[in-house]
């Protein structure tokens, strides 16, 4: 999951949003704050961390609290991360699991989420905090698909080892905390 440490809101959010009663009302801004949001999360997902295109059906803006269960979140900046269309992975996987208000209260966000508790293992994340070790399950953070692009990512490094975390990312289209988490 990618750390998210500086999330600013935009103007154009904050004017537009005092004027709105629900998340439609916003319709000829979302274009804008989407990108906006994935510029802070350096076009990746906010939660699997693989590069966004600028192909708007291949991400949506995600309310991390949903909106049906936390209709004060809706225009909570804090709680809007750019997500990834990925079928049964991040934002797809969590709202279709149908949890609860009490159990999504709890749920660690990226802007939350202390990276020093995470671990990966042959591409698998792991860790001993039973609040990130829900997260991964509820975003699905250890699908198949995730673990072989990790573990591969793992194979190639030993070939580059010399180029820097940033580096890394624009070079793989992703995956910040586990280059951070490998140097």
């Amino acid at each position: 999951m990618l750390k998210i440490e500086n999330k600013s809101e935009p103007d154009f959010f904050i004017k537009s949003k005092k004027k709105a009663k629900n998340w439609g009302d916003i319709q000829e801004i979302r274009f804008q704050l989407r990108e906006h949001i994935l510029q802070e999360q350096k076009s990746m997902c906010a939660y699997c961390e693989k590069f966004i295109s600028a192909d708007r059906e291949k991400s949506n803006i995600d309310h991390f609290k949903t909106r049906n269960l936390f209709p004060n979140l809706v225009f909570d900046y804090k709680n809007l991360f750019i997500s990834c269309n990925s079928f049964n992975q991040c934002s797809n996987h969590k709202d279709n699991l149908g949890l609860n208000k009490i159990k999504m209260e709890n749920l660690i966000s990226p802007i939350n989420i202390n990276l020093l508790d995470v671990e990966y293992i042959s591409g698998k994340m792991y860790s001993k905090n039973p609040n990130i070790k829900t997260i991964i399950k509820v975003l699905n953070l250890n699908n198949k698909s995730l673990i072989e692009i990790r573990k591969n990512i793992l194979l190639n490094l030993q070939y580059i080892d010399n180029l820097s975390v940033d580096e890394l990312v624009e070079n793989f289209k992703g995956f910040q905390t586990y280059f951070q988490y490998l140097k």
